[in-house]
């Protein structure tokens, strides 16, 4: 069986409340450090990977891009 792991440096946490009739919704935020990968495609999979198994949305733009 393969094993990977992924190390990170949190650089910023945001927490933000949008206040609705049913009590709103929270938003956590957090910045990375930048990942060091081998490449993109390696970047790709762990971006996949914490959305798809831990909910993350990745933003593409600005520093959070994923750049070749």
């Amino acid at each position: 069986m393969q094993s990977n792991s992924v190390s990170c440096v949190v650089d910023d946490i945001a927490h933000s409340r949008t206040a609705q009739e049913d009590g709103g919704s929270f938003t956590t935020s957090m910045r990375l450090e930048s990942l060091a990968v081998a490449a993109v495609s390696d970047a790709n999979r762990v971006a996949q990977f914490l959305a798809t198994n831990h909910g993350f949305e990745i933003d593409p733009y600005g520093v959070n891009k994923l750049d070749a």
